[in-house]
């Protein structure tokens, strides 16, 4: 009895083992912290979301992997090229913003994960409103450089 206690015991802290590494980075041979990668693509994703209110199709251009794939807020798939021809700056007396809050980021070596609120912020005229959704982004890491490969939105109903 005592040695399958003993066993289950061993089993119980080798599992907490395990589950306390599985949210750490995957790839340690770069040298690079998962913190130097969170602050990479928050800077990143800052990046994004100014050219996409901008309505810069070049800059937008450079992030998105050749293989980017949006899944939109009516359930639809959007390419990159459909992505990037849907990018447009705003009209004549239109400012909109983006903000990005509660970000996670959860790296996978050569892979990434971004689960974050954005606030899409629009002004018309004087006439402000806000747009909340929740996204999940998807980067990996190519050639040195990161790509976004996957992004899907859900709108916020409530504002949390």
């Amino acid at each position: 009895m005592k040695a399958f206690v003993l066993t289950m015991l061993l089993l119980a802290v080798q599992t907490c083992v395990q589950a306390q590494q599985a949210g750490k980075p995957a790839d340690k041979s770069s040298g690079k912290s998962a913190r130097s990668t969170e602050q990479e693509l928050i800077a990143l994703n800052q990046e994004l979301i100014d050219a996409l209110a901008r309505g810069d199709r070049a800059a937008v251009d450079r992030i998105y992997a050749p293989e980017f794939v949006r899944t939109t807020v009516q359930g639809g798939l959007l390419t990159k090229a459909q992505a990037l021809d849907s990018i447009k700056a705003p009209a004549d007396g239109v400012k909109i913003t983006y903000e990005s809050k509660e970000i996670q980021v959860f790296d996978y070596g050569n892979a990434a994960v971004l689960a974050y609120l954005s606030i899409r912020h629009t002004e018309n005229k004087g006439e402000k409103s806000d747009f909340l959704y929740r996204v999940t982004d998807t980067f990996i890491k190519r050639d040195g450089r990161w790509l976004k490969v996957a992004s899907a939105g859900t709108p916020v109903v409530a504002k949390p």
